[in-house]
C-alpha cells in the first residue's frame, strides 16, 4: 500500500485515504506487522520510493492489532464448525478466523481469500468493490 512502485498502489492508497477520512479502526494480527517490515525492507533493497503519508489531509489509520496467542487460539478456536478452506496460507487464515469468528468486512486483493470468504458468508470486497460502496 505505502510502495510507489506496486502495481496496486494507486487503488490501495485510496481505500488507505478513504479509511483513514472515515476513522475506519483497522483490526490486524500481529502478524501483519512482519509483512509491512518485509515490505519496507523489499523497498530498500531495490531502492523503491515509499509513500508513508496515509492521506490528503493529515488524518491518519486506527489499528486495533491482535496478538496471536493462547487468547487468540481461545476465542477464534472453531469448534464445532465446518473445517478451515485449505487453500488459505497462514496469515490468510488468520485473517478469515478473525472477519468469521467477530463478523468484520474483509477487503483483499488475494483470489484464495477473497473465494474462500465469499463462500464462508464473510463479507468481503476487493477494494475498487470496497471504494464503489461507499
Amino acid at each position: 500500500m505505502f510502495l510507489v512502485d506496486r502495481p496496486r498502489h494507486v487503488v490501495a492508497k485510496r481505500l488507505l485515504d478513504h479509511l483513514a477520512c472515515d476513522r475506519t479502526r483497522v483490526v490486524i494480527p500481529f502478524t501483519g506487522l512482519f509483512e509491512g517490515i518485509a515490505s519496507f525492507t523489499r523497498m530498500q533493497a531495490h531502492r523503491g520510493r515509499l509513500s508513508v503519508d496515509p492521506s490528503q489531509n493529515g488524518a491518519s489509520l486506527e489499528f486495533s492489532p491482535i496478538p496471536i496467542d493462547n487468547a487468540f487460539f481461545n476465542r477464534y478456536h472453531r469448534k464445532g464448525l465446518p473445517p478451515l478452506p485449505l487453500p488459505l496460507r497462514t496469515g490468510d487464515l488468520l485473517l478469515f478466523v478473525i472477519a468469521e469468528r467477530d463478523g468484520h468486512s474483509l477487503i483483499t486483493e488475494d483470489n484464495e481469500l477473497y473465494d474462500a470468504s465469499k463462500d464462508a458468508g464473510i463479507r468481503v470486497f476487493r477494494i475498487a468493490e470496497y471504494l464503489a460502496e461507499r
